[in-house]
């Protein structure tokens, strides 16, 4: 027999031997470890997220109370321009730029 063979009729018997080998019986009390940590963990979570949803709650009712604070403050007039050079003049305006600088916006 050479060493090929010897190898392969050893996978052979260590594969049968998890074929035939017998079940070991879980231990009594498995099930109930397992329940009890699943369960601790839950509790965990509802702490969690027992202090999450408030904060996250008030937090978005801060920024939508800011939002709508800001929309009705600001003067909402939107400009309507008519021609190229008015609104070159406007975005000059705007960028507080100079009439060497606003050239640039000027294109042809």
């Amino acid at each position: 027999m050479n060493k090929k063979e010897k190898i392969e009729q050893q996978i052979r018997e260590t594969l049968d031997q998890f074929e035939h080998a017998d079940q070991l019986p879980p231990n009594p009390f498995f099930y109930t470890r397992v329940k009890a940590r699943l369960d601790e963990r839950h509790q965990q979570s509802h702490v969690f997220f027992a202090i999450l949803k408030p904060a996250l709650l008030a937090v978005l009712v801060a920024m939508n109370l800011s939002t709508a604070f800001w929309y009705v403050s600001v003067d909402n007039q939107v400009t309507q321009v008519d021609s190229h050079q008015e609104l070159i003049e406007l975005l000059g305006s705007d960028l507080k730029l100079d009439n060497n600088q606003s050239n640039i916006l000027d294109y042809k």
